[in-house]
């Protein structure tokens, strides 16, 4: 068994993209690894050339053929069926690894053993050039998953180490329900069977541009996103065996906050909830300005309030 299993599916990436991705891993100071590769596009001629040539060059790369489009989420799974290593590792066709990313995230992990996903923090290139961190702290992030914005995964999706017997001990896979959103689910599945942290240092270079799914199929996204966080509430509030008789929405939440001395403990993870499904469509302004004003014990700075009331007036 190899020690690590990086999955990526390619659809239409430039070339050169495609060439400085795969370039990265195979560059790695850590050497133990499978590289599963699984073209999604059986009419990008150019990139299969390519991905034939370093497979035959390179006895780590696995590289799979899917005889007609099958989409990333569902090209995912197909890399999970085959992988061996003790861990997956994701990687973007579009996207570049520094080159000690491994060796970090491996290391961390063998010393960590209640650590189920690491990632780690991201450079943006290509039209925006910034830097974002990932917050760290195990407790911090199970406790602010849905807070506080839903829309911001708490990692960066092609920087994640995930323990692959996690995986197979739950038959956890990507959902192949949804086209977009699909590492927010995954995130929703594995928060409640083990802890999530990220390394506090750029492992990857995020390439950002306008043929990212995210930005051509936004409005599922967001659809996606929403029924994620509903999902995520309602498998919390049975985890803590609180009943649920009624539609689950922003009153009926606060409503805990006054009378159920259990939840009075998750005070803040409530007010999370209360955060993230304010955040849906369905929800709005009003509604949402109603409860801030009626509830004003919810824990939500003032900032806060005032991004969540704006991007009401704005839609999103």
């Amino acid at each position: 068994m190899v020690s690590i299993s990086v999955i990526m599916s390619v659809y239409k990436e430039p070339i050169n993209w495609l060439r400085e991705s795969v370039g990265s891993i195979l560059s790695q100071t850590f050497t133990d690894f499978e590289f599963i590769i699984i073209l999604d596009n059986p009419k990008y001629e150019e990139g299969l050339l390519y991905l034939r040539e370093i497979e035959s060059k390179d006895n780590r790369i696995k590289l799979f053929l899917n005889s007609e489009n099958l989409g990333l989420t569902r090209s995912l799974n197909v890399g999970l069926r085959e992988a061996n290593g003790k861990y997956i590792a994701r990687m973007d066709a579009d996207d570049i690894s520094l080159l000690d990313r491994f060796q970090k995230q491996f290391d961390f992990m063998e010393k960590h053993s209640d650590i189920i996903v690491c990632g780690g923090g991201i450079t943006r290139i290509g039209g925006r050039n910034d830097d974002t961190f990932y917050e760290p702290d195990p407790e911090n992030i199970f406790l602010y998953f849905t807070y506080p914005n839903p829309y911001l995964s708490p990692f960066a999706h092609p920087t994640v180490l995930i323990r692959r017997n996690v995986l197979e001990l739950y038959n956890i896979r990507y959902n192949e329900e949804f086209i977009t959103a699909q590492d927010y689910g995954l995130w929703n599945e594995l928060i409640f069977k083990g802890k999530f942290s990220n390394l506090d240092q750029i492992l990857l270079k995020y390439r950002t541009s306008d043929s990212q799914v995210s930005k051509r199929k936004g409005v599922d996204q967001i659809i996606n996103t929403e029924i994620i966080v509903l999902d995520h509430i309602k498998r919390w509030l049975d985890i803590n065996n609180i009943k649920v008789n009624e539609e689950i929405n922003p009153y009926f939440l606060v409503k805990f906050l006054k009378r159920d001395s259990v939840c009075k403990q998750y005070n803040l993870k409530i007010t999370a909830m209360v955060y993230g499904l304010l955040m849906n469509r369905k929800y709005r302004f009003w509604y949402a300005f109603g409860v801030f004003i009626f509830h004003p014990a919810l824990e939500v700075s003032l900032k806060l309030k005032i991004k969540l009331l704006a991007k009401k007036v704005l839609k999103r």
